[in-house]
């Protein structure tokens, strides 16, 4: 068995609601805020690893035994912090920097600024 921990990867993941069940009626509406997030989202999955690039890394997972996928290097480290915080019997943190997204704070300030308009 392996565990893929994906990070970034080019598919159509933002465009989901695409699958929405049409026995569910029409799906819910985005709130306008949304945009400024999934904006920076966006453009980290479309800089992302290919899927045939982490398929690869998956089939040599599983030939050489591996537990732990990967592919991007600088989710082990949020990975890694997470554990420590883990622990040590903290709470979760509500607000995080996510490696391919600018710093939270230039975020909840786009944000904050949006509620202003």
């Amino acid at each position: 068995m392996s565990v893929l921990c994906p990070g970034w990867v080019r598919t159509g993941i933002v465009d989901a609601e695409r699958n929405w069940p049409a026995s569910l009626g029409e799906a819910p509406p985005n709130d306008d805020r949304s945009d400024i997030v999934l904006k920076y989202v966006r453009r980290a999955i479309d800089e992302g690893t290919t899927p045939a690039a982490v398929a690869d890394l998956v089939a040599d997972a599983i030939v050489g035994d591996r537990f732990w996928v990967f592919p991007h290097d600088d989710f082990v480290e949020l990975a890694v912090q997470r554990w420590h915080e883990i622990a040590e019997r903290q709470n979760p943190a509500l607000f995080r920097d996510t490696p391919g997204l600018p710093p939270v704070d230039q975020i909840v300030a786009e944000l904050l600024s949006s509620l202003e308009e």
